[in-house]
């Protein structure tokens, strides 16, 4: 239980620290911000044959960046109450 705390303490930390930055020069040494095209052709345009699995915001899919770099992708549900 402790570990599950102090993970949600730094994703509670980094969440803060991602809404007070400007759009545009978002950074966090954990988190990769990407825009859209680039999502979109890692994973295919969230193609079917690369979903992971799904939770109860969204579907996750695997993508490969054009570095070769492999990356698992939440797509938010439409109903995820999340922006």
């Amino acid at each position: 239980m402790a570990v599950r705390n102090k993970w949600n303490k730094r994703w509670l930390d980094t969440i803060g620290t991602v809404e007070n930055q400007v759009k545009g020069s978002m950074s966090h040494p954990e988190i990769a911000f990407f825009n859209l095209n680039t999502i979109l052709a890692a994973t295919n345009s969230f193609s079917p044959a690369n979903k992971l699995g799904q939770g109860g915001f969204g579907v996750v899919y695997k993508g490969k960046l054009s570095n070769g770099k492999e990356v698992a992708v939440k797509r938010l549900s439409k109903d995820s109450g999340k922006e």
